[in-house]
């Protein structure tokens, strides 16, 4: 009852301070809003291999071409780096980007991967209708986005697509995940459908405990190939794959990061969080010295040190959490144009909850110090 007393005071005070309650409400939520869109992206950065099962025993080769390292597969490789005894189980992947989709004499433009059927024992996603055993050769399983730009609010499975003259039947629909994903597409295909004349990209499985830097020794120097001369190979672990700066990927289907770019958003986002909660300290320290004798009259009627505490408290709990309100819908209300400058679509997920309540703790921390 005492607190809630106490409250209905702070809230009371805030309202009748309109002009210190609506600066320092909205210098901290703007300064909140810009620190929390920044986090959720690092975040999203972070979490890229989320959806990959076992990451820490996929593998991925690379070959040298010109100087770049690019994804490869074991198949273009003359000598055996990798033994096939320590590889449990592989998955190809054919890239087709800005394809042509044919649906009831329309064309559609898509970014097709062509995969066996392990690509779904490889990466997780939530399967929303249908199946992702993509059973038989003209089999096809869409993503929901895809789906939904095709037909709309009817059932998509059984529908017949043409691409590149073949018939195929939509027998899944799934979801992105929560996280990033690596692999960017609209559909998945079997790779029995056609003979493709691109490259493939291979991950492996293998044996815990296999020594890479071992086999990068061997295959790192240059030996003459029956494909394009001499060529050189390197096998790294699947969640290095998206921050290794020396990897040249075709970026319209797989996704690369940059960390260095990273650590200069990490230094933004200190500075506008510094900035944000040292205004609010500073205008805070300044209504309190203007409420001095306010206070000095309260403990003159016998107000304690502990509820004059609890009371200085619960203004700065209820104008923190009024600023992360007001921060969260800024947040929604620039969706559009911050999606559109980071390239991203975030979605919401438990992590910014955990976020708001981290953020706000450590700023009423700051000002009980």
């Amino acid at each position: 009852m005492i607190t809630l007393y106490y409250l209905k005071m702070s809230v009371r005070f805030l309202t009748r301070a309109r002009s210190y309650t609506i600066i320092n409400l909205l210098g901290l939520a703007f300064s909140l809003a810009c620190s929390i869109i920044l986090i959720r992206y690092i975040h999203r950065e972070l979490t890229v291999n989320a959806n990959c099962i076992h990451p820490e025993t996929v593998v991925l080769p690379l070959a040298d071409v010109y100087g770049n390292w690019c994804p490869s597969a074991r198949m273009y490789m003359d000598s055996v780096y990798l033994a096939d005894e320590q590889v449990t189980e592989r998955c190809l992947v054919v890239p087709n980007e800005r394809t042509n989709i044919l649906y009831e004499n329309r064309t559609y433009n898509a970014d097709i991967l062509a995969v066996d059927s392990t690509f779904f024992r490889f990466f997780a996603y939530p399967v929303v209708m249908g199946t992702t055993t993509m059973q038989g050769n003209q089999g096809a399983v869409l993503t929901r986005k895809f789906a939904e730009q095709l037909f709309g609010r009817e059932n998509p499975l059984g529908k017949v697509l043409v691409y590149d003259g073949i018939s195929v039947v939509v027998q899944g629909v799934v979801d992105s995940p929560s996280n990033k994903t690596v692999w960017r597409f609209d559909v998945l295909v079997s790779r029995g459908l056609q003979d493709w004349n691109r490259m493939n990209i291979e991950m492996v499985r293998v044996l815990p405990g296999i020594d890479l830097d071992a086999i990068n020794k061997v295959s790192g120097v240059y030996r003459d190939t029956k494909y394009s001369g001499p060529m050189r190979y390197r096998f790294i672990p699947w969640k290095q794959f998206y921050f290794d700066p020396s990897i040249i990927a075709e970026k319209s289907l797989m996704n690369h990061g940059d960390r260095s770019y990273l650590l200069i958003l990490s230094g933004v986002i200190v500075l506008l969080l510094a900035v944000g909660i040292l205004n609010f300290i500073n205008l805070y320290m300044v209504m309190l010295m203007k409420r001095s004798r306010e206070y000095g009259i309260k403990k003159v009627l016998g107000l304690g040190r502990s509820s004059l505490f609890v009371e200085i408290w619960l203004e700065n709990f209820v104008l923190v959490f009024a600023s992360l309100f007001v921060a969260w819908v800024l947040i929604e209300v620039t969706a559009v144009p911050v999606e559109r400058l980071l390239g991203e679509q975030i979605g919401y997920i438990l992590f910014d909850g955990w976020l708001s309540l981290g953020i706000a703790q450590d700023i009423l921390l700051s000002l009980t110090q």
